[in-house]
């Protein structure tokens, strides 16, 4: 999975929330191609009375040269969250992963599961950039006038054309097939689920996708196919 602007938004505001409690301060948010780092938190500092530095202006920001698993991805981003936590508090650690990092770290995985290393360690494969991966995605306009996306499963997209309106308050949805990567960082679903996207971010990326509609066949299966002209 290799990761974007609107899923790093859309993970950090979920996990401030159920792990950090909302305290953390919303820093700038990044995504950039590094090599050597999956991901870091950048700040600045200044000293006070007594010599007390404290730290602000931050960027955090992850790398989307790899192609991770989501879950990697996601610890990832919790990895950054911990220094950003301790910075954005002015703690003492002894050094950039000490005891207190650990502390918290083991804290989150402990209770939420979760996989966090201090070092990422096993091979890392650079996401594709010249083999676009075609998609066929759900785009869903919510009750509240949000937007959302949903990038079914091969073998899902005729059960989730029946069963989102059952499971999410849709407006509407439209379907669309699109060979932009940019679809290729959201997870496929196997159930009903819808990634949250604005609506400048959309249209953007959903420039050049076809629309698509889907129909019975003669013989009554239900079929996908390019919607026609009207």
């Amino acid at each position: 999975m290799i990761v974007t602007l609107a899923y790093l938004r859309q993970k950090f505001d979920l996990y401030n929330q159920q792990v950090f409690e909302g305290r953390l301060p919303v820093p700038r948010l990044k995504v950039n191609n590094s090599r050597s780092m999956l991901g870091c938190v950048r700040y600045k500092s200044k000293k006070r009375l007594f010599r007390q530095r404290v730290f602000y202006d931050f960027t955090l920001s992850i790398s989307a040269f790899y192609d991770l698993e989501e879950n990697v991805l996601e610890d990832t981003i919790l990895h950054e969250m911990i220094h950003l936590d301790i910075l954005s508090n002015h703690m003492i650690d002894d050094s950039a992963h000490g005891p207190l990092f650990r502390q918290k770290m083991a804290e989150i995985n402990s209770r939420f599961g979760r996989h966090i290393t201090i070092s990422h360690r096993g091979k890392l494969q650079q996401a594709p950039k010249d083999k676009p991966v075609q998609n066929v995605l759900a785009v869903s306009q919510l009750e509240d006038g949000s937007w959302g996306i949903t990038r079914p499963s091969q073998s899902k997209v005729f059960e989730l054309y029946r069963d989102l309106p059952k499971y999410v308050r849709l407006k509407e949805t439209r379907w669309y097939n699109s060979r932009n990567p940019y679809f290729c960082s959201i997870p496929r679903s196997l159930r009903p689920k819808i990634y949250k996207i604005t609506k400048e971010e959309l249209d953007k990326e959903l420039e050049g996708a076809i629309p698509l509609e889907f129909s019975r066949s003669a013989e009554g299966r239900l079929v996908l196919k390019p919607a026609e002209s009207k």
